[in-house]
């Protein structure tokens, strides 16, 4: 069983991941290369949809949480979750 506060934290991290994976100009090179290499219809609407990406990366990472949880990956998703948090309080936005 997976306690509340490894889900909160594995939910935030997952929105940050979503974040990067569809709108973020960081990973934007990242994403039109895998969009053009790919060349297929449904992986473009993959990386610009944040509930269809969303999916699977909160599927990936809180399955991950509830299987396998060691200190290292609680630490990694507290990061992604501080700065999904961050971006939100600084931005306004989700």
């Amino acid at each position: 069983m997976i306690s509340v506060f490894a889900f909160a934290l594995a939910v935030l991290a997952s929105a940050r991941l979503t974040r990067l994976a569809t709108k973020d100009s960081i990973t934007e090179p990242l994403r039109v290369r895998i969009v053009a290499k790919a060349n297929k219809e449904w992986v473009e609407t993959l990386f610009s949809c944040p509930w269809c990406i969303g999916f699977w990366i909160s599927a990936i990472v809180i399955g991950i949480t509830w299987y396998y949880h060691p200190g290292w990956l609680m630490c990694t998703e507290a990061i992604f979750a501080g700065s999904f948090l961050v971006g939100l309080l600084s931005r306004g936005d989700a």
